[in-house]
């Protein structure tokens, strides 16, 4: 297969081969692209070329401005050798590798980045400056052209004046190219190593000081044309902090048709494996013209990389966010968040972020983040990107010994708190006015808690929300972490010390063991569930309540299976004295265990009830029989006329009424004849 090349023929990348293998080639001003063209009239995603069966096709993708070949718009076509086709402002020609450059090139339109605000303004001014400035073009050719419209070293400027300003420097910027210069050190892998497509549409390096806050670079994210993109983020190459130090940050943003801009930095420790992450700056605003963005903030403790983010929201397609002049310069003794537990946990932060470490420095709280509806700011959460920040959400902290204390501050629709996964591997326990602790899964929805116990050991703590709150909370496991979703609220508290409960939990546990020597197994079981459902705060003292309760049921369940076996004997040979000592038995283990503990109760009431039963059967046929030879007796001595007989006669009744209880039977057939 003959090997072909695309050769970019107008704009910052004219002369530019792109190389055309077995994968398509997709073309576009998104990043992301393999071949991605700064020109506003481009779309995202606009063409692509792919080899169908030997022969090479181009497709447009839906674009906005539609792609042109030889004057015409087409939808798809099969390319021949030295095809011009036009995307945009920016023309492309497809050719053999090596071959010249096709001459219907030479006389062209040189477009470089043509600056649609001047143009803009030279239709205003009435269709013949329009065709003047067209003639200029077409009779002095690309060179005049270049400076015509503003790109070259005669002409641009910024706020439309014309002329580039000098490029703004800021002492101590440790940022090489802040300024967003072009040139072949300062490209979009400079020496800052600018990342351009962290996430959503992505921004594209521009040139032009029409477009430019000083200078002639810039960095600008457009709305997707498709409107499913709605944000942009940038990042630099990390740098190297310590702490106590800080960093004052500052950039130069652009807004237009309702976009907005925000400036952030992002803290971390090089050990993926230790610590969290930090995130914080300006909350998103509309700038009309270049307006400076800026804050200062002191570096974490335990991070030990930063870098600088540039946040763009886009709602729609005709909006933009333009960068420059960018700059982070390192400072001295800046506060931050850092309050740390006498059981080792951490809580480390800076501005409106915060993160919570165990002794070990692994995570226990990666983030909190406020619940958002725009729809820029909901993809920045779905990439874990989110920050209170950029919701205007205020997180002030405080150690308050045995707890954290964070304050919200325009909290609007609640937060979320993201935990690591195993602080609710053991369920949570959640407590409401004081009352017991009832535990529940890793997923829920709850209502009027106050009081909610996570994590084991070194990790337990106890999330503790003002009482008046009444609305739902919600915990749910959300990709590889838990996420507890909490109301609207002023502050919460982060309890980390529980030295009052682990001391009444110790004495429950002594007075329980004491009641086990004892034999008296209800109390030890009253005293355990005390402990466990009041004070279950120390999993080693736990531990010991759990292991004392499963040892008493244990005695329990061996004495039930005693019992049952008994009651298996006694039906298969019955014995009224084995049915007494049976039901005897069993009234004890009610008061040695208590009934509210036996397993099974109803099957234990069951079993109860037959042995009762049995006995008042086999005790009334016992007295029937009695009753039966003291009928014969009774009626002999009636017969006899005497007194004395007559007594022993009273004396019988008596008798049979008190001690053979059930009334007289009726006689058999035959019996006293």
């Amino acid at each position: 297969m003959t090997e072909y090349v695309l050769e970019i023929l107008d704009g910052d990348r004219a002369g530019e081969l792109i190389a055309l293998g077995s994968q398509t080639v997709t073309i576009g001003r998104r990043q992301g692209n393999t071949v991605v063209l700064h020109d506003e009239k481009v779309s995202g995603q606009h063409a692509s070329i792919s080899n169908e069966g030997g022969q090479w096709v181009l497709k447009d993708l839906g674009s906005t401005n539609g792609t042109l070949m030889e004057g015409r718009r087409i939808d798809e076509v099969g390319l021949t050798e030295n095809d011009i086709v036009q995307l945009g402002r920016i023309r492309v020609a497809f050719k053999r590798t090596g071959a010249p450059t096709p001459e219907a090139a030479g006389g062209g339109l040189a477009v470089r980045q043509v600056d649609s605000a001047l143009l803009a303004k030279t239709r205003k001014r009435g269709g013949g400056l329009l065709w003047g400035l067209v003639a200029a073009v077409l009779l002095l050719g690309g060179g005049a052209a270049w400076l015509l419209l503003g790109n070259g070293k005669a002409g641009g400027g910024a706020g439309g004046s014309g002329r580039p300003r000098a490029v703004l420097v800021v002492t101590g910027n440790t940022l090489k190219n802040g300024g967003m210069e072009t040139g072949p050190d300062a490209a979009e892998g400079d020496g800052d190593g600018w990342n351009l497509a962290v996430s959503g549409a992505g921004f594209v390096q521009e040139t032009g000081a029409r477009g430019s806050n000083t200078g002639r670079g810039y960095l600008s994210a457009r709305g997707d044309a498709d409107g499913k993109v709605h944000h942009a983020v940038a990042r630099c190459r990390e740098r190297v902090v310590s702490a106590p130090g800080g960093l004052a940050l500052q950039a130069w943003a652009r807004t237009k048709s309702g976009g907005k801009a925000s400036l952030r930095v992002r803290f971390w420790t090089s050990d993926p494996s230790r610590g969290g992450t930090v995130i914080t700056g300006t909350t998103p605003a509309v700038a009309d013209s270049y307006t400076k963005l800026e804050f200062s903030i002191g570096v974490p403790k335990g991070c030990d990389r930063a870098a600088v983010e540039l946040v763009a929201l886009l709602p729609s397609a005709e909006a933009s966010v333009s960068f420059d002049d960018v700059a982070m310069v390192e400072q001295t003794n800046l506060p931050s968040h850092e309050a740390k537990s006498s059981s080792g946990l951490r809580l480390v932060g800076a501005g409106s972020a915060v993160f919570l470490v165990d002794g070990a420095s692994q995570p226990v709280l990666y983030r909190v983040t406020p619940i958002v509806t725009d729809a820029g700011l909901l993809e920045l959460d779905k990439a874990a990107l989110l920050c209170c920040s950029d919701a205007g959400v205020g997180l002030k902290c405080a150690d308050k010994d045995p707890f954290f204390l964070l304050s919200f501050e325009n909290a609007g629709s609640g937060v979320h708190l993201w935990f690591d996964p195993s602080v609710v591997a053991a369920g949570v326990l959640a407590s409401r006015n004081g009352e017991p602790f009832v535990a529940h899964g890793a997923s829920f929805t709850l209502e009027g808690v106050d009081r909610l116990l996570l994590g084991r050991e070194s990790s337990r703590l106890m999330i503790e929300l003002p009482r008046e709150l009444r609305a739902k909370l919600r915990g749910e496991v959300v990709g590889d972490l838990f996420r507890l979703t909490l109301p609207a609220l002023p502050e919460l508290r982060i309890s980390h010390t529980f030295a009052e409960q682990r001391e009444k939990a110790r004495v429950l546990l002594e007075q329980a063991q004491e009641q086990s020597s004892a034999g008296n197994y209800h109390a030890v079981l009253d005293r355990v569930q005390e402990a466990l459902q009041k004070y279950p705060h120390d999993d080693r003292q736990a531990a010991k309540l759990t292991a004392l309760r499963n040892e008493v049921r244990g005695k329990l369940e061996a004495k039930l299976r005693y019992l049952r076996g008994e009651l298996d004997e006694l039906i298969f040979l019955p014995s009224l004295a084995g049915y007494r000592r049976l039901d005897a038995d069993l009234g004890r283990t009610v008061t040695t265990y208590g009934e509210a503990y036996l397993t099974e109760p109803e099957k234990f009431a069951a079993m109860r009830k037959r042995v009762r039963d049995t006995i008042h059967e086999m005790e009334a046929e016992a007295n029937g029989a009695v009753r039966a030879r003291l009928l014969i007796l009774k009626r002999a001595l009636a017969g006899s006329g005497s007194k004395d007989d007559a007594e022993l006669v009273t004396m019988i009744d008596a008798y049979a009424k008190e001690y053979l209880p059930g009334g007289e039977k009726p006689a058999a057939k035959g019996e006293g004849k």
